[in-house]
């Protein structure tokens, strides 16, 4: 993806409410996953939700580019014409991907396709990994935009070069439900609810376990949606 200097810096941890403060949750049902609630501050949420609205959607290889070719500013052309209803193309879009491209169709990653990973979404990977133990090294990100009647249906991530290293995932936006089972589809899922800024770390037993997001829940964003209302960007102003 491209980075415009003028968002390259994300902002330092703010001080907390004491409601916002970060907590680790294990899930003793699921060995090796965890969950950190706020894991993010509101501005931290602020700085990569416009990362992702505005420059990951524009990312060289999306859904969108590759059923369509080279895509214009999508976000850009919504904001102009006035319209991210469902007949827009940034309403279609579904996915991108940062550093190494994943093939959806083969279920896997082509070495020679592949963009910048962002340095500073590396270094937030490895700090939240680090904050239960674990550690990453990011050469890889696909960031999946879910409309409000969106979902994601239960997959094993094992399409990685590796498996040593844990997956870091952080929720923006709309509260979402996220299921995580076993090792096969027999095993019962457990429900766990993410909010805006929480983080999902699955490592250990949990690397390769079915999980899923079924449902995304509209008008559970409210807060954020205020933030980024009453925060314009330094371009914006």
């Amino acid at each position: 993806s491209s980075s415009s200097s003028s968002s390259s810096a994300p902002p330092s941890s703010a001080p907390r409410k004491k409601d916002d403060a970060q907590q680790v949750w294990r899930i003793p049902e699921v060995e090796g996953l965890y969950i950190i609630k706020n894991a993010l501050s509101l501005q931290e949420q602020l700085f990569w939700a416009k990362r992702a609205i505005k420059e990951f959607s524009n990312c060289a290889h999306t859904n969108l580019s590759n059923l369509h070719g080279t895509q214009p500013d999508h976000w850009a052309n919504a904001v102009e014409c006035n319209d991210v209803g469902k007949d827009s193309e940034f309403y279609k879009l579904r996915w991108a991907s940062l550093g190494y491209h994943y093939d959806w169709t083969q279920r896997l990653y082509h070495k020679n396709e592949k963009s910048d990973f962002p340095e500073n979404l590396a270094s937030m990977a490895d700090a939240l990994a680090r904050r239960v133990g674990l550690k990453v090294k990011s050469e890889a990100a696909i960031v999946n935009f879910y409309p409000y009647d969106g979902s994601m249906g239960g997959h094993v991530d094992d399409a990685e070069m590796t498996l040593d290293y844990p997956i870091v995932s952080v929720s923006l936006g709309c509260a979402a439900v996220f299921l995580i089972g076993g090792k096969s589809k027999d095993v019962e899922p457990t429900a766990i609810f993410v909010n805006s800024g929480d983080a999902v770390i699955m490592g250990g037993h949990s690397r390769l376990c079915f999980h899923g997001v079924p449902r995304i829940l509209e008008g559970s964003c409210e807060e954020l949606a205020r933030f980024l209302h009453d925060s314009p960007s330094k371009e914006e102003k």
